[in-house]
Parts: C-alpha cells; structure tokens; sequence
C-alpha cells in the first residue's frame, strides 16, 4: 500500500542525509510522474478493460 503524505511546515532538509535527500527526490520524481496509472485506476476503474476488451491490439501496449 502507497499512503502519500505532504511535508509538514517548518521542517528542513538541513538534518537529513545524502541517502535520506536522495529518497526524497525518488519521491518527488515518482508523484510528478510515475502515478498515472493509480489516477486512472483510483478515478476511472472500467477504463482499462473497457480498453482491452475492445482491442485485443491493446493487449501488446
């Protein structure tokens, strides 16, 4: 399970390690443009098989 959550105000990065740092860039990364696929399912559920079942060509995408 993927429960995203916002940074609270007044919090910096200042304590945070390279590693720590890095994860939050991952995380950035990831919500600008890896959660496509969650919005679609998460909003519009029947849109993929709607999409599969009309068009067995859909399957290769």
């Amino acid at each position: 399970n993927f429960c995203p959550t916002t940074r609270p105000e007044g919090v910096s990065d200042d304590s945070l390690t390279a590693f720590e740092k890095s994860g939050l860039e991952r995380d950035t990364a990831f919500r600008t443009t890896g959660l496509g696929y969650a919005v679609e399912q998460g909003t519009r559920t029947s849109t993929i098989g709607h999409a599969v079942s009309a068009s067995p060509v859909s399957l290769l995408a």
